[in-house]
């Protein structure tokens, strides 16, 4: 590996452009320290990580002082620093081939991603958390014991709120 400085990661397992880095990271075999970031506690949005992603958003990659805040830039400065695996590179140094890459990274970015992202909502985390509810609400409301000592609210299992 190139530089020999900490890598830090600071993000949630619940998101994913911090599983985005973090699969590229454990692919190129990087090591580095992940730092959590607890996202129903607002912590994304407070100081002192404001001061690292000023959009309050995860992940964070730091590295020898430098910080990047967006993931797609965090994976192409990753590609280019250590994208060498014996012959095979993960990106071109060719600028048009680059250029190639880009623009389908921009694609993914602005044109796949977010209508990806609603589908995975609505087909899968809003059921989940539906499910969950239900199975706690009923739990809660056919035991007495359990109603006495359950919140008033109902917790967020899978952390997506």
């Amino acid at each position: 590996q190139a530089m020999t400085e900490a890598r830090k990661v600071y993000g949630s397992l619940n998101s994913p452009a911090t599983l985005k880095v973090l699969a590229l990271l454990f692919e190129l075999d990087v090591p580095f320290e992940f730092v959590a970031v607890d996202l129903d506690a607002g912590e994304h949005k407070k100081k002192p990580f404001l001061s690292l992603s000023p959009f309050g958003e995860v992940p964070v990659y730091e590295e020898g002082g430098i910080i990047f805040f967006e993931s797609r830039t965090t994976m192409r400065c990753m590609a280019h620093q250590y994208g060498h695996k014996g012959e095979e590179a993960l990106i071109d140094w060719d600028s048009r081939k680059q250029a190639v890459v880009s623009n389908w990274v921009d694609v993914e970015d602005h044109h796949f991603e977010p209508p990806a992202l609603k589908l995975i909502f609505e087909l899968a985390i809003k059921r989940a958390r539906s499910l969950m509810g239900t199975a706690a609400k009923k739990l809660i409301e056919s035991r007495p014991r359990v109603r006495r000592g359950a919140p008033t609210s109902l917790p967020d299992p899978l952390g997506l709120r």
